[in-house]
């Protein structure tokens, strides 16, 4: 699945900086739903030779498979794309996750620690004193090294050590 920043961070005289991440959910495409009532009906009609042997067990069975798909759907539907946003203001490094999250850190001695354990497995860490949070999890792996140099530049701004 592909990720995409929604807005580039902005700044401001003050040296303040916004970084908006969000995933890129595309809409469950109308085949799909068509797909899934297809497997439906399919499965009610194999049920039926099942059912005229005596074997009613497997009816249900492929009703609560068909009904869990359909609800795993509805709930990927209606669920917002999970975004994180990352903030400096004022010597303050701010990060807000979509669950509600938020940490609050000084800039000065926050750190940012990219972990690349394979060319393709990128994690990014925000440090501060002997704490680590992750940072991306929303991000595919190329926007997590861009915006790593982003993060970066902008904790070394408020540092002063552009």
């Amino acid at each position: 699945m592909a990720y995409h920043l929604t807005a580039r961070p902005d700044r401001s005289r003050e040296g303040a900086f916004d970084l908006h991440m969000q995933a890129n959910r595309s809409p469950i495409p109308l085949p799909a739903i068509h797909a899934t009532i297809a497997a439906g009906v399919a499965l009610i009609l194999l049920s039926l030779r099942f059912v005229a042997l005596g074997a009613w067990p497997v009816a249900i069975f492929s009703l609560f498979d068909i009904a869990l798909l359909a609800g795993a759907l509805a709930i990927f539907r209606r669920r917002p794309p999970p975004t994180e946003h990352v903030s400096l203001r004022d010597g303050e490094l701010v990060w807000r996750g979509s669950n509600g999250r938020t940490l609050t850190m000084q800039a000065f001695w926050a750190r940012l620690e990219t972990v690349e354990r394979s060319p393709i497995d990128v994690t990014l860490w925000l440090r501060f004193r002997r704490e680590r949070h992750q940072v991306g999890q929303c991000l595919a792996q190329y926007e997590r090294r861009a915006v790593a140099e982003v993060i970066d530049r902008a904790l070394r701004d408020a540092r002063g050590w552009a």
